[in-house]
């Protein structure tokens, strides 16, 4: 435990070395700040010195946090690991390209350095860049508090605005990732977007196809940082379907997708729902007429 000094205010910083610890200082500290990586959390101090106004349980020394496990379907991240150890892992190559895709597009290699995939999940204000990857992947999240563990798909902790919730006592304490389930995938954002701005706009998609037929497929759409939107009535009609699609089926199903977005979000200006479009069409008339890719 330390205590930390910053325009004559002190925040006192917990280091626990073993996640039974951590639990019990964050149940027995209503209202203390979880740090990890801190990228999030430092991104809004303006002054030389952070002044966080409570006290501070950092996760760095939590060796639960920071393993790295392959199973047979998936690789298991502990929450403190961050993005650049995920690249850097042995076990690296074994993760769906897309998921490596995305996290290569995470800030700087520095921030990369820092930011772990557990904290990227936390952050409550915007949503990150992976999350709609992570949900796409089907991925898994393990939280835990002192008395009690959820785990399951990401999107079971999902609110209706797609921001990730926690109960006050939780902490995040592993994410898993399912390997081997496409052999097709996209992802794209804006050229220079970035999901600070009013303007950013970035899309992916996985798919499991067999010669000409799609057996599975999820896409996602990452809007301005606040709105993850999924159509999945959309989704359910390309399964079965034997592409390249005929120009009528093309018409039919952009007519269906087209219908679905309208009002959702809602108020989301004309030119970001034609963008939406405009890939939801890319995708049904060359990325899913693609062979076969091996990862």
């Amino acid at each position: 435990m330390n205590a930390a000094h910053g325009n004559n205010r002190l925040s006192l910083v917990f280091t626990p070395e073993h996640l039974g610890e951590a639990l019990s200082l964050y149940a027995r500290n209503p209202g203390a700040i979880l740090y990890a990586g801190g990228t999030a959390l430092l991104s809004k101090q303006s002054g030389r010195l952070p002044i966080f106004g409570a006290p501070l349980i950092s996760l760095k020394r939590v060796e639960e946090l920071g393993t790295i496990r392959r199973y047979e379907n998936f690789i298991e991240f502990g929450a403190a690991v961050t993005l650049g150890e995920i690249l850097r892992c042995r076990e690296s190559r074994f993760l769906p390209p897309v998921f490596k895709t995305a996290v290569r597009e995470v800030g700087t290699p520095a921030v990369r350095n820092t930011a772990t995939i557990g904290g990227h999940l936390a952050v409550t204000e915007r949503r990150l860049l992976l999350l709609p990857v992570l949900l796409i992947l089907d991925a898994a999240v393990e939280i835990r508090s002192q008395t009690a563990t959820r785990s399951g798909e990401i999107k079971r902790f999902l609110d209706e605005k797609n921001g990730f919730v926690l109960h006050p006592d939780e902490i995040i304490t592993k994410i898993r990732i399912p390997t081997g389930r496409f052999n097709l995938w996209g992802f794209s954002a804006l050229p220079g977007s970035v999901i600070r701005s009013q303007d950013f706009f970035m899309t992916c998609f996985v798919a499991r196809k067999n010669r000409f037929l799609i057996e599975k497929i999820n896409f996602a759409f990452n809007i301005d940082g606040r709105h993850i939107l999924r159509i999945k009535q959309s989704e359910d009609r390309l399964i079965g379907k034997k592409f390249p699609l005929s120009a009528a089926e093309i018409r039919e199903e952009m007519r269906f997708f087209t219908s679905r977005i309208d009002g959702e979000p809602a108020g989301l200006p004309l030119y970001k729902k034609d963008r939406i479009v405009n890939y939801f069409r890319l995708m049904l008339t060359q990325e899913l007429t693609k062979s076969e890719l091996i990862e």
